[in-house]
């Protein structure tokens, strides 16, 4: 069997208009063309669609069913129509972005409800990752856009990147620690306290170590987690502090105290990074989006 969406067309037609004469006007062609695409048609299906007299045009039982099965291709074929040239123009299609923790607490998540309302016929795949395994994701094409931590990031002369926000540090405490009620403290004041630190970051690690070691003390790390709820639940049960940027206000603290850490300057920024060779139509409308703050 080998059906064309010629011949279908062209059935679909003469079904609605009921008229041989008629349809020949409304797809611009002869009545006798017409004929010879049902009987094509007709001799493929090895079944009659129409029946015919001097009158008009009705459907057999065989062509009832036809009609009504085609009905779903061509609103198909429309719909597949629309979404490709909605993807050559960047209005359709697919974005796979990774983010890391201080992203999603910060800007990310109105940065995607922002491009989400202007594009809703754009699918949006996040997938959390740590800076390293961003930089791998984009590289090879499996991430189109990954939001970083950036503290002297090295990126790959291939990439492009472009700065979101940077923060200032914060310290996490219990709601009846020493300093809970504080408005602001400075880092040397956490110098007896045990840290809580996540085990995957390193270089935020190296960095707050290298901040305490400026004021002369090396913090005592006693717990780390994968998690940030982890380490909320350890700040809550006691077991130490946690330094982090201020996005944390975001959070779900649980009644957890967050204290400005006032002697660091902003340290911590979240950077946008994608290959100036990416492909995705859809990259640059949601690179738009993404407004340094």
């Amino acid at each position: 069997m080998n059906l064309t969406l010629r011949q279908l067309k062209v059935f679909k037609t003469i079904a609605k208009v009921g008229s041989y004469r008629k349809s020949a006007k409304v797809l611009n062609t002869s009545q006798p063309a017409l004929t010879k695409t049902i009987q094509s048609l007709e001799y493929s299906l090895g079944v009659e669609v129409f029946r015919r007299n001097t009158r008009s045009v009705t459907l057999t039982s065989a062509g009832l069913e036809l009609l009504g099965r085609i009905e779903g291709i061509f609103e198909q074929l429309d719909q597949t129509v629309d979404s490709v040239r909605d993807v050559s123009s960047g209005r359709g299609g697919s974005i796979n972005l990774t983010y890391v923790d201080f992203a999603i607490l910060g800007t990310l998540p109105d940065t995607l409800a922002r491009y989400r309302r202007y594009n809703p016929r754009i699918k949006i795949n996040v997938q959390f990752a740590s800076t390293a395994d961003q930089i791998a994701l984009v590289k090879s094409g499996k991430a189109d856009l990954g939001f970083v931590m950036d503290i002297d990031l090295k990126l790959p002369s291939s990439f492009c990147r472009k700065h979101v926000v940077q923060e200032g540090l914060v310290a996490v405490v219990p709601p009846k620690h020493r300093l809970a009620e504080r408005e602001t403290i400075e880092l040397a004041e956490l110098e007896l306290e045990s840290f809580i630190m996540g085990d995957t970051w390193s270089r935020y690690n190296e960095l707050i170590r290298d901040l305490c070691i400026e004021r002369n003390f090396m913090p005592q790390v006693t717990h780390k987690a994968f998690l940030r709820d982890e380490m909320l639940a350890f700040v809550m049960a006691g077991l130490g502090v946690l330094v982090y940027p201020k996005c944390i206000c975001n959070a779900g603290l649980l009644g957890l105290k967050v204290v400005p850490i006032t002697d660091v300057p902003p340290v911590v920024r979240t950077t946008a990074i994608w290959r100036a060779d990416a492909k995705n139509p859809v990259l640059p409308s949601f690179l738009r989006e993404v407004k340094p703050m």
